[in-house]
């Protein structure tokens, strides 16, 4: 921002909004700003599992929803999720069929 541009700007400008202080005065008031925390801070902007004490007041079970956001890591990287299991799936074809041959090998001698 140039100077002047910084000039023509006034004070009120400047100054902050009670907007939200306001807002927050007349929720403790009506009784609601605990269930208004619990409601917007259990998750995070993305969706998920964010602050422990909001979503204790929420009664949600931790487990349940960390699994949950787990699961949605694990399938959002569905190409590499989709690999490993592959590659898991080789490995253990080959371990058994190295196992198979041992065991003709001894018979066999």
């Amino acid at each position: 921002m140039s100077e002047a541009e910084a000039e023509t700007l006034s004070k009120s400008d400047l100054l902050d909004r009670d907007t939200l202080t306001k807002f927050l005065v007349n929720q403790k008031k009506q009784g609601k700003l605990e269930a208004y925390h619990a409601q917007k801070n259990a998750r995070s902007l993305d969706g998920l599992p964010s602050m422990k004490v909001a979503r204790r007041t929420r009664g949600e079970w931790f487990w349940a929803a960390d699994l949950k956001a787990f699961l949605a890591r694990v399938l959002a990287q569905r190409e590499g999720f989709v690999m490993g299991v592959v590659i898991g799936i080789m490995l253990m074809l080959s371990l058994n069929m190295a196992s198979t041959e041992r065991v003709i090998h001894l018979v066999q001698s």
